[in-house]
């Protein structure tokens, strides 16, 4: 399931720090745990693969003062439309509100939104030249598969309740500190093992980067696959006098795998 489902993060992840305190017990001491995250795995596994999709998105951009009060809020309705490692965005209406005052800027993000795609088409094109460029998809962010989980360490919590519903949890810890691996931790449904939210962070704090902190929640689409419902991302640093305090979420509706590409 993971190998082809890209993630809508893939150029936003290189700078996000959260801080995860693990307290339960060491998998390596419980064959139980063990037991549980191969059979996480094969539950993920079970999933059609996928790599273009479609959906609605509503975008909401936070940008806060030195007090995390609001200062300026950004609300952005979407069409959203992931094809191979390109994203294309049909801006439907985009509203910003500063001091109880608001304003279209519409035009604003669409024009924001087709320099988005030139330059991933140029990315593109270079990468296909010179062999390759950084993205992220959510197989990277998944631990529990058996390829990957010889480079973290697992500590599974106390079952909790997420949205009403129980849920095991995993504070994973990537054992390479580096900005590329990602840690955190995993809520899985205890009824199907179904993965329903998690919050990462780079095991290594990106330069500049003061604090940040990531989630996102998913869900199983109509069409049977497994699809994100929520992006929720928060930032916190700069160089020098630029600074940037910001909240960016997205929540994601009408989710269409697309099966065949388009010409």
């Amino acid at each position: 399931m993971m190998k082809k489902s890209r993630s809508v993060l893939t150029g936003f992840l290189g700078c996000f720090l959260v801080g995860v305190v693990a307290t339960g017990k060491n998998v390596s001491q419980s064959s139980d745990s063990n037991l549980l995250i191969h059979r996480i795995a094969e539950r993920m596994e079970l999933f059609p693969e996928y790599s273009d999709w479609e959906a609605y998105v509503i975008t909401r951009i936070t940008e806060m003062d030195k007090n995390w009060k609001p200062k300026k809020r950004t609300i952005i309705h979407k069409r959203v439309r992931s094809v191979g490692n390109t994203r294309s965005e049909d801006i439907l209406h985009a509203v910003e509100t500063k001091k109880d005052e608001s304003k279209d800027v519409t035009e604003k993000y669409r024009e924001r939104a087709r320099k988005a795609e030139e330059k991933a088409a140029r990315e593109e094109d270079n990468k296909d030249k010179n062999g390759g460029s950084f993205s992220v998809n959510l197989e990277e962010l998944f631990p529990f598969s058996d390829d990957r989980r010889d480079r973290y360490d697992f500590k599974q919590e106390k079952d909790d309740i997420l949205g009403g519903e129980k849920v095991h949890v995993f504070s994973v810890r990537a054992k390479e500190k580096t900005e590329k691996m990602w840690e955190g931790k995993y809520y899985f449904d205890t009824d199907d093992l179904l993965l329903l939210k998690f919050e990462l962070s780079p095991a290594k704090t990106p330069r500049f980067v003061k604090n940040a902190e990531m989630a996102m929640t998913f869900a199983v689409g109509p069409q049977g696959h497994f699809i994100f419902k929520t992006v929720k991302m928060l930032i916190n640093g700069g160089i020098f006098i630029k600074h940037i305090r910001m909240v960016y979420e997205e929540e994601y509706s009408e989710f269409n795998v697309l099966e065949h590409r388009p010409d």
